[in-house]
């Protein structure tokens, strides 16, 4: 699905010479209609056994299944602007990539993720020093999550010393995982990043207590993350934002 939101970006954003598209819709949705994948997922010992994804956290013991549909408009901002439109957020630059050799279907490839997110970035023209906030896969898997942030924190780095902390979260905490819809939850997620930029509406990290995976980074986290509910970032401080999604063992968007 976010690959789909990628590739409509790239359509609408740069349109042939007689200007084709001029709007477009992405939308995903998922619907339960059968337990045979839960129960398989169960066995596999995937699925957080409370019901509850707790991403980044020292209790992280697995996804939650959810159901959700949802759909995101993509125009121009000059026309956006031009048509009077609600603009939540900008999508500066994205980038796709597949994940590529990794030891399991559910262990990601931490090179491929640095390499989606390097490419985004440079596409976006945004330096990684630049980025405030990112709204992660986070599916709140033991070995997934370290991953990610891992990867996260090799492209981004520490913080300069006068810049505000990088933001750290993921709507699966709230929605849980939308599976087939998954990358639309995530570029929801990327709607809450135009929500999150207003200083009344910084979503926290539902769950979150303590981090969970210190031991596995190279780089402390607590010298490059901070979460939500702790950030009190202003404004002006979190106008330029990042959500990523990572299937397993398949295709990454940044």
């Amino acid at each position: 699905m976010q690959s789909t939101l990628h590739y409509l970006e790239k359509l609408v954003a740069f349109p042939t010479v007689s200007r084709d598209s001029n709007l477009a819709l992405a939308g995903g949705v998922n619907a339960i209609l059968s337990p045979e994948q839960t129960i398989s997922l169960s066995k596999w010992g995937l699925m957080a056994p409370d019901g509850r994804c707790k991403t980044f956290d020292a209790r992280a013991n697995g996804f939650v299944r959810s159901e959700g549909c949802g759909v995101v408009v993509l125009k121009r901002l000059a026309d956006a602007l031009a048509d009077g439109d609600t603009v939540w957020a900008v999508i500066r630059g994205s980038a796709v990539n597949q994940d590529g050799h990794s030891t399991a279907m559910t262990a990601p490839n931490g090179l491929a993720q640095q390499e989606v997110v390097r490419r985004a970035l440079a596409n976006a023209r945004v330096a990684p020093q630049e980025i405030s906030y990112i709204e992660a896969h986070g599916t709140g898997t033991s070995l997934g999550d370290p991953i990610e942030v891992e990867s996260l924190a090799a492209v981004l780095g520490a913080p300069g010393p006068d810049a505000p902390p990088i933001a750290l979260a993921s709507v699966k905490t709230n929605l849980g995982h939308l599976e087939a819809a998954a990358g639309l939850a995530v570029s929801m997620g990327g709607t809450r990043l135009g929500l999150a930029v207003e200083p009344e509406n910084q979503p926290a990290l539902a769950l979150y207590r303590a981090l969970g995976f210190r031991r596995h980074l190279d780089l402390d986290p607590v010298d490059v993350w901070t979460w939500i509910d702790e950030a009190g970032v202003e404004h002006e401080e979190r106008d330029r934002c990042s959500y990523w999604s990572q299937p397993c063992a398949g295709r990454g968007v940044g």
